[in-house]
């Protein structure tokens, strides 16, 4: 009659050795899963920070061309129904202040065949051409009403517009301190490349920056 309690206490000891057994078990592997939780969350946070640097650096990121020489100061506009609706032309290469400590600049002029991309648009020899703006202020610039043209010949000829190859457009804004960059094309004729000219309206009331000169052929 004694041995069947001796069997249930070895069956006890049996269960509680493997329950002691598990929960030493239990520590290693919570600490390996709380160490494997920690590694995902910091290998997130590195592709997001990676992601949200962007801009100014890496293969494919492309800045808007740095603005030289001195720009050409903005007048003073008293009263905007007053105003003329263009300034004096300037050389192609020279930047102009729009609005005080916001400027505008020509680059990168470039000849290519265009392309017709949307309906209305024709085909034919174009000049590309880089537009940027600078805005040195410390409030983001508004760039919705921006707006540019260009002409060629001596009773400037309105150029078309394209979109291809490569063309952009201005973004909405502009931050403080920041620039921003368009990409523009227009058809022109080969043989009429000696006096063109590009209008930038910055905004209604503001006299238009323009740009006067050859471009390449």
């Amino acid at each position: 009659m004694g041995q069947p309690a001796q069997r249930t206490d070895d069956a006890g000891d049996a269960r509680d050795g493997g329950e002691t057994g598990r929960r030493a078990l239990s520590k290693p592997v919570m600490v390996v899963i709380a160490l494997v939780v920690v590694a995902i969350i910091v290998a997130v946070i590195v592709v997001v920070s990676g992601m949200g640097r962007g801009v100014g650096t890496g293969p494919n990121v492309v800045n808007p061309p740095a603005i030289s020489g001195t720009p050409v100061p903005s007048p003073a506009v008293t009263d905007p129904s007053a105003a003329l609706p263009e300034r004096d032309p300037a050389a192609l290469d020279q930047p102009v202040e729009v609005v005080p400590q916001v400027t505008v600049s020509l680059s990168d002029f470039e000849s290519v065949e265009g392309e017709s991309a949307v309906p209305g648009e024709i085909a034919g020899p174009a000049v590309r051409v880089h537009v940027t703006v600078k805005n040195a202020t410390e409030t983001a610039v508004d760039l919705s009403q921006v707006v540019v043209n260009a002409y060629y010949g001596p009773d400037r000829t309105p150029a078309l517009p394209l979109t291809e190859p490569g063309g952009s457009t201005l973004p909405a804004t502009v931050a403080a301190g920041g620039s921003a960059d368009a990409v523009l094309l227009f058809t022109i004729p080969v043989d009429q490349r000696d006096a063109v000219t590009i209008t930038v309206d910055y905004l209604a009331g503001v006299p238009a920056a323009v740009f006067s000169g050859p471009v390449p052929a």
